[in-house]
């Protein structure tokens, strides 16, 4: 499947743009960056207002999760987690690290199945071994680019859109996720995508002002 060997091709990003945080209540745009490994995973994000001042900074070093709050001037660490990342970022019950890096990247991630089937010819079911759907990819009719993912019982779907092309490599500017049951909606729009160049460790640190306060997620 050309999907698998897409989502394969990419060991290691840079992207640059800008991301929209959506609830019922508010929303917000801020300028984004960001840059991850597949193996280790790691993602480090840095989120700006337009103007410059620093939001946050986000570290994902596998399980594990920093994050840096300059409004409230803490440092957040512990566990990787659907609360503890959606509380600042991604919405829902998002802590999947595949998926994660699948939105940052601008790719689906192809779930492991046991067999695929088509629901039509714009449409592919990914089944497990209980003949159950686990993942549903909708294509673009023009160029069978993956448009659309679903996630039978998850409340999320990605819709991926304007893709473009890096040394052979597809990508979407455009990646949305919604959130079926409110809360977070969010958008992340890519000016520019950088692939497989290599990403200093140094990069994935972050630096703690001494003023700021600690506090552990997990103790929470």
């Amino acid at each position: 499947m050309k999907m698998i060997d897409q989502e394969k091709s990419v060991p290691s990003f840079y992207a640059s743009g800008t991301v929209l945080v959506k609830s019922w209540a508010w929303k917000s745009e801020a300028e984004l960056l960001i840059a991850g490994t597949r193996e280790p995973l790691k993602i480090k994000l840095e989120i700006t207002h337009p103007w410059g001042k620093p939001i946050l900074h986000i570290l994902i070093d596998s399980n594990r999760l920093e994050i840096l709050s300059f409004d409230e001037k803490r440092v957040y660490i512990g566990e990787l987690s659907a609360e503890s990342l959606s509380r600042f970022f991604l919405p829902g019950e998002f802590c999947d690290l595949n998926l994660i890096w699948s939105v940052l990247r601008g790719y689906p991630h192809i779930a492991i199945h046991d067999r695929i089937s088509y629901s039509d010819m714009y449409r592919i079911n990914l089944i497990d071994q209980e003949d159950m759907d686990i993942e549903i990819i909708d294509l673009y009719p023009e160029n069978l680019l993956p448009k659309r993912v679903l996630f039978p019982g998850d409340s999320l779907d990605i819709f991926f859109s304007g893709y473009k092309k890096s040394d052979g490599i597809d990508y979407a500017e455009k990646v949305t996720v919604n959130n079926f049951e409110g809360g977070k909606d969010l958008i992340i729009k890519t000016s520019k995508m950088v692939f497989n160049k290599p990403v200093p460790d140094a990069i994935f640190i972050l630096e703690k002002p001494r003023t700021f306060e600690t506090v552990y997620m997990d103790e929470r």
